[in-house]
């Protein structure tokens, strides 16, 4: 009963190693320049506009 418990782990443990271990490739994403400024941008009005609203409360 132990040895199969013993391989059923190693089996599930070479598994989870082989599969989540096979995608070693990194993929680059190429982002516009002023596309992110515009993001930030946003983001940043985003942020200070909820700071006012948390302020009013």
């Amino acid at each position: 009963m132990t040895r199969t418990l013993f391989g059923m782990m190693f089996a599930l443990s070479l598994f989870f190693v082989t599969g989540c271990g096979s995608s070693t490739e990194t993929t680059l994403i190429e982002v516009d320049p002023a596309a992110s400024e515009a993001e930030d941008a946003a983001y940043e009005e985003q942020m200070d506009s909820e700071e006012e609203e948390e302020g009013d409360e």
